[in-house]
Formats: structure tokens, sequence, C-alpha cells
């Protein structure tokens, strides 16, 4: 703690509670049906999670009383030429917020993400769902880490 002669405090806190589910291996992939929205699940198989808030069973974090950074990155193959392509955080299977919505521009691969801030009040389950203007296939790189989904604690 530092204090000056005005009154004023700076207060510094450590805060080291992050964790990350992400594609380790072989590129995985989902399919997703045109114009619904669907989570992304299979192209997470790992995480780096200390605290336990990964559930592999479920593909969604489980977060604690807190103020927490979340980030995402999906990448889709096969989306036809100019399809929308979103993602979004749900939390307790509700639309929390868009990650980033993009368009397609011929074909090939394409990705779309982001991050937002969100509040847990305590066993929150946060997700990631994705909506495409046609039917594709959500595909991982293991090499290039085109998925992830990341939380980072910000304030406690």
């Amino acid at each position: 703690v530092l204090t000056s002669s005005t009154n004023w405090k700076v207060v510094y806190s450590k805060i080291d509670e992050t964790a990350v589910a992400f594609c380790s291996g072989t590129p995985l992939t989902d399919t997703i049906p045109a114009a619904t929205w669907t989570k992304v699940s299979n192209v997470f198989d790992s995480s780096l999670d200390q605290q336990g808030w990964w559930s592999d069973a479920n593909k969604r974090f489980t977060l604690p009383i807190g103020k927490y950074s979340i980030t995402g990155h999906i990448v889709a193959s096969d989306i036809a030429d100019q399809s929308i392509f979103i993602a979004m955080v749900y939390k307790n299977g509700s639309q929390l917020g868009i990650l980033g919505r993009t368009a397609q521009s011929g074909t090939g691969l394409l990705g779309t993400g982001g991050t937002l801030i969100a509040e847990s009040n305590g066993n929150d389950y946060f997700e990631i769902y994705v909506f495409i203007g046609d039917a594709a296939t959500v595909t991982s790189n293991s090499i290039n880490g085109y998925c992830h989904f990341d939380v980072l604690m910000v304030s406690p």
C-alpha cells in the first residue's frame, strides 16, 4: 500500500486466476446447422485450469463470484460466400454478448472472436455458441491455435 500526504491511496493486489480451453491435438470439428445458435464443444479437448472452473463433460466454465475477461475465437470452414458468422458468449443458457461477427467473402477458413467483461454471482456457467448463415463445419487447428476459450478473473 502506498500512501501520500494528500490522502490518496494506491492498493495493489495480484490476481492470478486464469483458465483456458483449447484444441491440443488432431484438428477436431463441430458440425453447425444453418441459421441456428449452436454450442461449440468438440473443438475444446484440453484445458489449463488450476482452479477447476472448466468442465470437460459440459464444455463450459463455471465461475465463482467475480468479474471476468472472457475471450474466445472460433474458426469455421465451408461457409458459403456472403454468409454471416457470429460467436456469442452464453451465461446460464442465455445470450450474454457477442464476441465477434463477420461475413465470408469467397471461400476458405473464416474466424471470429473477441473479448467481453462479465460478472459471475457464483456458480454461473459460460459457454460459446455460434450462428452461421448456412451449414458449416467448425474446425480447429492446434498448430495455429484457431479455437480457444479463455477466462481471466479481473476482480474478485
